[in-house]
């Protein structure tokens, strides 16, 4: 792919935002479950169960984000020699 200029800084920007992501994700994540753990502690007993669920879709979204950023990246290694 000689003719197209642009193919390698584009593959090193999305692979430093991968990096980003893989670290960003879980603290968001961690943020997210101090904000809802402090929420539900001030709750009723439904809301907690709100709050709870919550709690459980940060982390499910956080192991999304890391799972995809991995595959991209597996799927970006190809690509570099």
């Amino acid at each position: 792919m000689s003719g197209f200029i642009g193919y390698t800084g584009t593959v090193a920007l999305i692979n430093d935002l991968i990096g980003v992501l893989i670290l960003l994700a879980p603290a968001v994540a961690i943020v997210l479950t101090v904000v809802f753990a402090i929420q539900r502690s001030g709750a009723d007993e439904m809301d907690q169960k709100m709050y709870g669920k919550k709690i459980k879709n940060a982390w499910i979204c956080c192991a999304i984000a890391v799972m995809a950023t991995a595959l991209v990246k597996l799927i970006f290694s190809y690509y570099t020699s």
